[in-house]
């Protein structure tokens, strides 16, 4: 916390692995002013009230000292302070310098490590006991997973020069479009994917509430200190991501729902629900795949395979059984009624919007998609080619294609002309 006093500030507060601070002259903090604004302050080490504790120990690095760092009530004068929610989130580009600088040493250890291997493998290590070759340099398997680990390396060393190159970019025209094209480049962005409760690996509940599974994403987000995020949610999560961000618009930057809307076509359901419903389990994947085709024989086997195994766990049994809970039938009148109710509600978001569609999607159609859209004051909604409701799975590079595009700002508001 950071206190104004005459001619600075007072900080008070404790960081657990302050980078380099033990061999640091000038120690930067970060720190909330009174108006709970980021501020960062440089503060000298031989500063009253700093003190820096050597408690951290690093196997294998050396020179690296990063221990905790305490201050109470230390003195930092202004001309020592930056004013850093001054920049604006969309222009930091500190946080890709900062992660391709981190990205450039884990290559160069990464390269090291290859190098050491190789010898490693060439002169001190010898073979087994039986084995038909003299040296482990010839054996087929240690080649073809040393050949894999070079590929992944030549792969690093790309992606590493394209982010510097998008740095550069930004560096000589410096927009917040081309700051997030680096961030893009680096990976900054965090993608962080939940199980529902009652589905995949999260517990089972006796509340299946949209508010309730609004309030656990929360939980989430707070545990993982974002203070804003793009959600994003397919089906049922949508409808989970459009409530959470009505019930918290000073949490989100945008929100995409994909493949649905406030009214979609739920007869076109009915077949699946059937399925999922009065499946009872099965011996291998291959079975329900072919149960499944039964009921959806235009669908791709191979994706329905990927889907399945998502979906399945083992049971005490042996046998194949829904991963999601099915003690009770599925509240769907519920759930129907809240999607209809976003139709007023939506209304006063101010975040951008983007509904993705599945084009041969049987759920949503493309009227459903455009009232529902013009509904935000920021919307706009998009064809996924080839895709039906699970979008993710039918096409995932379009999605991902749209998704960076959406969040880069180059997918115009309905309200503007030219949208197509």
């Amino acid at each position: 916390m950071a206190k104004r006093v005459v001619g600075g500030y007072a900080v008070t507060g404790k960081k657990y692995y302050s980078t380099g601070a033990l061999f640091a002259h000038w120690i930067p903090v970060f720190a909330k002013d009174e108006e709970d604004r980021s501020t960062i302050l440089f503060v000298r080490q031989d500063s009253e009230g700093l003190e820096i504790v050597d408690d951290w120990a690093g196997m294998g690095q050396r020179t690296t000292a990063s221990g905790t760092t305490i201050l109470n009530n230390v003195f930092v004068p202004d001309l020592s302070v930056i004013p850093f929610y001054k920049i604006g989130e969309g222009s930091q580009i500190w946080t890709a310098l900062a992660g391709y600088i981190h990205g450039a040493i884990d290559l160069g250890i990464a390269e090291e490590a290859l190098d050491d291997t190789k010898d490693y493998i060439r002169t001190k290590n010898r073979p087994w006991i039986d084995n038909p070759f003299d040296e482990h340099a010839k054996e087929p398997f240690i080649v073809k997973r040393f050949g894999e680990l070079v590929v992944e390396l030549h792969a690093a060393q790309a992606l590493l020069r394209r982010a510097g190159e998008a740095i550069d970019s930004y560096y000589g025209n410096p927009t917040e479009q081309s700051c997030l094209e680096a961030r893009f480049a680096v990976a900054d962005f965090r993608l962080v994917a939940l199980d529902m409760r009652g589905h995949g690996a999260s517990d089972w509940a006796s509340d299946y509430s949209i508010e309730s599974c609004a309030t656990d994403l929360m939980t989430v987000i707070d545990g993982l200190g974002i203070e804003r995020t793009r959600i994003v949610g397919m089906s049922l999560g949508g409808t989970v991501a459009c409530e959470f961000a009505l019930r918290h618009l000073d949490r989100i930057a945008s929100l995409a729902m994909v493949d649905v809307t406030s009214r979609p076509v739920f007869a076109a359901t009915a077949r699946m629900r059937s399925f999922m419903t009065d499946f009872r389990g099965a011996a291998t994947v291959d079975e329900v795949v072919d149960m499944a085709l039964a009921v959806s024989p235009k669908s791709d086997p191979e994706r329905v395979h990927y889907r399945m195994r998502t979906l399945l766990k083992r049971s005490d049994d042996g046998l194949l059984v829904w991963k999601s809970d099915r003690r009770r039938p599925s509240d769907y009148a519920m759930i129907l009624k809240h999607l209809a109710g976003f139709e007023v509600r939506v209304q006063n978001m101010t975040a951008p919007f983007l509904l993705a569609r599945g084009s041969e999607s049987q759920i949503v159609s493309e009227d459903a998609a455009d009232d529902f859209t013009a509904r935000f004051p920021d919307g706009r909604w998009i064809n996924i080619k080839g895709a039906g409701h699970n979008v993710q799975e039918d096409n995932p590079r379009d999605l991902a294609d749209t998704l960076r595009s959406f969040w880069g700002g180059r997918l115009r508001s309905m309200t503007q002309k030219g949208i197509q």
